[in-house]
C-alpha cells in the first residue's frame, strides 16, 4: 500500500517531468497490485473445473438413467389403465 501512495503524490506533482514518470500512479487499483497467476492459484481453478466439469456430466448421466427408468414405468402404466 505505501508503494501506491508514493506513486499517487509523485503523480500528483507540480513538477511535470516527475509526474509522467509515475503514469502508473493514475490506474486503478486493482490494476496495479493484479498478481501474476501462481502454481497453486492454477491448480485451484484446475480442479475446480474439473469437478464442475465431472458434476455437469453426473448431473447429465442421472437425468438420462432416470428418463430410461420412467419410460417403461409410462408404458406399464398405460397397459394397466386400459386393461381395466
Amino acid at each position: 500500500m505505501f508503494g501506491r501512495r508514493v506513486r499517487l503524490y509523485l503523480l500528483s506533482s507540480r513538477d511535470e517531468t516527475v509526474s509522467r514518470m509515475w503514469p502508473d500512479g493514475a490506474r486503478s487499483i486493482t490494476q496495479v497490485t493484479k498478481r501474476p497467476v501462481t502454481a497453486g492459484m492454477d491448480f485451484k481453478n484446475s480442479i475446480i473445473a474439473l469437478v464442475e466439469k465431472n458434476l455437469s456430466m453426473k448431473v447429465t448421466t442421472l437425468l438420462t438413467a432416470a428418463v430410461a427408468a420412467v419410460t417403461p414405468l409410462k408404458t406399464f402404466v398405460k397397459r394397466q389403465l386400459t386393461l381395466d
